[in-house]
């Protein structure tokens, strides 16, 4: 159902998807264009891996998230988490009408939400093309009426445009800062996810990541808590998770937990720059690349000719090239070595600047100023 305020929430985000802002300055336009047609008084905003649906970064409106947020999102049983949302038809839900009227019944509400002064909450996935891009919380305080369906309905016809928005978000590059210099960082935390120790590597990296607003200035990204809360889960085949993060600086992390052995039950979240194998799949989703055209995008940036691509994917020369063609149009590149650049510019940019050559599969032979050989 779209009111009048829904229409022209949608039509302002809609133009908001195509100035070019990163994701703080995203949020922050978009939240006031819904405030127009759903009031509310605190939100909570999240970019969230497709891949995985774990959360990779927050910009926060009067709200302090409680580091407990990711595992009870990832592992402690509730109503209307992202996930489940991101399934069905409406991707909207409010907390007050998913209990029936009964929220202490939800554990997010009785143990994050109530002692805010929290009194309701409506909450509405992303989708764009069957993935979940981000998400949203919007909060209601105690004394104000609660949401009802016709609010979540209007909230679902944002959905689709919010996730366009979140997803150019993320290709955007602001002025760089100096690279992080150094291996990778570890982050050890405890099975009630309270940070034991952060390497300063850890803690140099993970200050870019986008988490914006209201916290203890020592509190690390939400992305830290999620990786660690999937690793916790009784599921065996979560016993090591992965995720890769953008930061406000334009580059990509990869974070991955494993469990500890040893008496004392902790969990080390790894923090790296993202690599090639790693970057790549999550770029070409940004760019809203078919799964065809990922294929060959995966094969060219790796070095392979227009020949060893169609062999490899059983397609003609002309084919690989028609489907070049598209790719060239939709990431705003004219060449193969553009390309690269544009997927890898986080992994390019530093060493091009001190005069580095780039080798076929996108790595540079010399250390330069982005770290150790590779």
């Amino acid at each position: 159902m779209a009111t009048r305020g829904g229409r022209a929430a949608r039509a302002d985000i809609v133009a908001l998807c195509h100035v070019g802002l990163d994701l703080p300055r995203f949020v922050d336009r978009a939240s006031a264009a819904i405030r127009r047609a759903v009031a509310f008084n605190r939100s909570c905003w999240h970019s969230i891996d497709p891949a995985t649906h774990m959360l990779t970064g927050a910009v926060k409106e009067q709200f302090e998230a409680d580091p407990r947020f990711a595992r009870y999102e990832c592992s402690v049983p509730d109503v209307n988490k992202f996930s489940f949302l991101a399934l069905q038809r409406r991707p909207a839900g409010v907390l007050r009408i998913a209990t029936g009227g009964m929220v202490e019944q939800s554990a997010r509400y009785r143990d994050l939400l109530m002692p805010l002064g929290i009194a309701d909450e409506l909450r509405v996935a992303f989708m764009v093309d069957g993935q979940c891009w981000g998400a949203v919380s919007l909060y209601r305080d105690g004394g104000t009426s609660p949401f009802d369906d016709r609010e979540a309905d209007v909230a679902a016809t944002l959905s689709e445009v919010l996730g366009e928005g979140v997803r150019r978000a993320l290709l955007v590059r602001p002025p760089q800062p100096e690279t992080v210099a150094g291996g990778p960082g570890v982050v050890l935390l405890d099975d009630r996810g309270q940070v034991r120790s952060a390497s300063p590597t850890a803690q140099a990296m993970l200050a870019d990541v986008i988490d914006v607003g209201g916290g203890p200035a020592d509190r690390l990204p939400a992305a830290v808590y999620a990786v660690a809360a999937q690793v916790r889960t009784s599921d065996a085949s979560a016993q090591l998770a992965r995720v890769t993060v953008p930061t406000s600086a334009g580059r990509w992390l990869v974070l991955h937990g494993t469990r500890l052995p040893g008496d004392e039950a902790m969990t080390a979240v790894i923090v790296a720059v993202a690599r090639a194998a790693e970057l790549a799949p999550i770029i070409v989703q940004t760019y809203g690349l078919s799964e065809r055209e990922r294929d060959v995008t995966e094969l060219v940036v790796r070095g392979h000719s227009t020949r060893e691509v169609a062999q490899r994917l059983h397609l003609s020369p002309h084919t690989v090239q028609d489907h070049l063609k598209s790719i060239f149009t939709k990431t705003g590149v004219r060449t193969r070595r553009e390309l690269v650049a544009r997927i890898y510019v986080d992994h390019y940019e530093p060493h091009l600047k001190a005069g580095d050559v780039p080798t076929a599969t996108g790595y540079f032979a010399t250390a330069g100023v982005g770290g150790p050989r590779r």
